[in-house]
């Protein structure tokens, strides 16, 4: 063949790729597309390679996703891309975890995490080390030599390296300390200057003072607080009686996120009566909602905190159950109600149960009320203690109202007993045979009385004594002294001719070195 002829074949032959070509992009390209969609890619443009039409893709890529042909073409599957494409995050995160990728489920996490709890995180981690911070308040000025002013300003310095809680934790701290309730200008009705500016200055306040000077050094470092009111028991209060307005004021405290209770007034001194004794007192920072509740019932039911919302009503049928129940170690009691009504029986059991009390020391305290006085009534009580609980009996001899109140007491070095619970009972009847139980002192826990439960011993008379304890050199000191042991069963048990005469008295205690420690006396008649 001649030159001519082969070339003038060749201009044929391209002429006809180039329409063939043109047809394919024409009537195929769709097809091709949707091919590359339904997750056919791969072979599409196998067929494509085969046929050496490069430029059907080449289109299909400008008009069409070229990132996923490009995917396809890399992973050789776009079945996996597609599916990607259609599906929303979540279920590629399932993908991911099915696939265990640690990387990945790390990345989703960070970004799932606000950076507030991750800050929450840092800080619990972080040991509250109370001591650095008591140190921190007994470091600020005294009150005396600055204003307040400038004490927000030191306190701010002081403090600006501090987390939210240990910041509000200094401040509860100096406030208690150096703060005193005017429980005499109360009492008296005078005037009590309760502003920010006067609870500072002049050193002493009631609740709204404690609540607006905390609020104010609070929010001058930082802290979100506000002031709540809302009804307590506190002075002057006693079950059964009707809370018709509220009564008190404290603070709440949002802290990395969440709200908290503070009560520097509840938490600067313990009132007993007509006495402030100033006692530092930190179960109010922070306090438990589910235990303040029994004392402090906030006027908006939102500042209750507690997993379930209870009534006015609700709060003034329970007992006044106060902080040292709780520090005590103390968690259940009996009854559950405030008020009692006895008809008929003279007598009432109170049970208080706790973990870790073997050490705690309780009392009981009877009174009897004439109108809004109280008259101390001795000998109605026993107190017995067992592993797990307190039983307290009680006895009341003539018809009329009484006040039951049981106190505890934690550390030996404790010179006062706080109040645990409080009762009101009312009695129907005079008792047919009145009785009295045996008068009890500091230390009588350490005892578990049985016989004789009853005081008014007759001089003569011969006298089985029974009783429990953990102690072994316990006495009973007449006019002659009786050494006690235990029997197999494990109580200390004697029979006792009693020589003492009327209007005297015999002392159950422990013999100690030098002393003896007297835990019960028996009157003598």
């Amino acid at each position: 063949m001649s030159q001519t002829f082969l070339k003038k074949k060749e201009e044929e032959l391209k002429i006809e790729g180039l329409e063939a070509i043109n047809e394919v992009k024409k009537e195929e390209q769709t097809e091709v597309i949707s091919e590359v969609k339904k997750e056919e890619g791969p072979e599409v443009i196998n067929e494509v390679k085969k046929e050496e039409q490069t430029e059907v893709i080449n289109e299909v890529k400008k008009k069409e996703e070229p990132e996923v042909i490009n995917e396809v073409k890399k992973e050789e599957g776009s079945e996996v891309i597609n599916e990607i494409k259609k599906k929303e995050v979540p279920e590629v995160i399932n993908e991911v975890k099915k696939k265990e990728e640690p990387e990945v489920i790390n990345e989703i996490k960070k970004k799932e995490e606000p950076e507030v709890i991750n800050d929450v995180k840092k800080k619990e981690d972080k040991p509250f080390n109370k001591k650095i911070y008591q140190t921190i308040a007994s470091s600020l000025p005294r009150r005396t030599k600055t204003n307040l002013k400038s004490f927000k300003n030191i306190i701010r310095s002081k403090t600006k390296d501090l987390s939210e809680k240990e910041k509000s934790y200094v401040i509860f701290i100096w406030e208690c300390n150096n703060i005193n309730y005017d429980l005499e200008s109360l009492l008296e009705g005078r005037y009590v200057d309760c502003t920010p500016e006067g609870a500072f200055t002049n050193g002493k306040t009631i609740c709204s003072g404690y609540s607006s000077l905390y609020k104010d050094i609070a929010s001058h470092i930082g802290l979100n607080v506000l002031c709540i009111s809302g009804y307590a028991k506190g002075i002057g209060y006693y079950p059964g009686k009707k809370l018709t307005y509220a009564n008190h004021e404290y603070n709440v405290i949002k802290i990395d996120g969440n709200w908290h209770v503070i009560d520097c007034t509840w938490g600067s001194s313990h009132i007993k009566g007509k006495l402030n004794i100033k006692i530092f007192n930190e179960f109010y920072f922070l306090a438990n909602p589910e235990l303040l509740i029994k004392t402090h019932f906030p006027a908006e039911k939102k500042w209750q905190l507690t997993e379930k919302r209870y009534t006015l009503v609700e709060f003034l049928k329970w007992p006044k159950v106060s902080s040292y129940f709780y520090i005590c170690g103390f968690s259940k009691y009996f009854p559950e109600v405030a008020v009692l009504n006895l008809k008929n029986v003279n007598t009432q059991k109170f049970i208080i149960w706790g973990d870790n009390i073997k050490n705690i020391e309780v009392f009981c305290h009877v009174s009897f009320m004439k109108g809004d006085n109280y008259i101390d009534q001795s000998g109605l009580s026993l107190v017995s203690p067992y592993e797990d609980r307190f039983e307290i009996d009680c006895r009341f001899n003539k018809k009329g109202t009484y006040i039951v109140q049981i106190f505890g007491k934690k550390d030996e070095r404790q010179n006062y007993c706080g109040e645990m619970i409080k009762y009101k009972v009312n009695v129907k009847n005079d008792a047919k045979k009145k009785l009295k139980f045996p008068h009890t002192f500091i230390g009588a826990h350490a005892i578990k009385l049985i016989e004789p439960l009853y005081n008014g011993l007759k001089s003569g008379e011969i006298i089985k004594f029974k009783m429990e304890s953990d102690l072994d050199n316990i006495v009973i000191i007449d006019i002659v002294w009786h050494y006690l042991e235990r029997n197999e069963e494990g109580f200390f048990e004697k029979e006792i001719e009693i020589q003492s005469k009327p209007g005297k008295n015999i002392t159950i205690g422990i013999n100690e070195p030098k002393s003896v420690l007297s835990l019960i006396k028996y009157d003598i008649i």
